[in-house]
């Protein structure tokens, strides 16, 4: 478990560098509620996916979030997987928010590095 921790956390590391807004992200979805199951929570460290609890936490992501909330444990163990496997499929884990990836190449173009 202990590495399943630590491969957790340093994913995460990577993920609060692309997404700035991640722990105010989490914060807020806290702050109005939103919670899961413990057994959700161990399948999302297990996974090694915080993306999903970012992906959850996103306000355009208010239903699906309220509705795994209204689910059983069980079922949203199952529910946390069917979204990491559909988040890992669409990258979102790796790609920064757009604001910040056209922020990145526009200081690139100054710097000369794009033409």
């Amino acid at each position: 478990m202990e590495q399943l921790a630590r491969q957790f956390i340093q994913k995460g590391q990577k993920l609060i560098q692309l997404h700035r807004d991640f722990n105010d992200t989490l914060q807020d979805a806290h702050d109005y509620g939103l919670t899961i199951s413990a057994p959700a929570v161990a399948e999302i460290v297990r996974l090694g996916a915080p993306e999903v609890a970012y992906w959850l936490a996103k306000p355009e992501n208010f239903e699906a979030a309220h509705g795994l909330m209204n689910m059983e444990p069980d079922q949203q163990v199952v529910r946390i997987g069917q979204i990491a496997k559909k988040l890992n499929e669409s990258g979102f884990a790796n790609d920064p928010d757009t604001e910040d990836y056209i922020d990145t190449r526009r200081q690139a173009k100054r710097e000369g590095k794009r033409r």
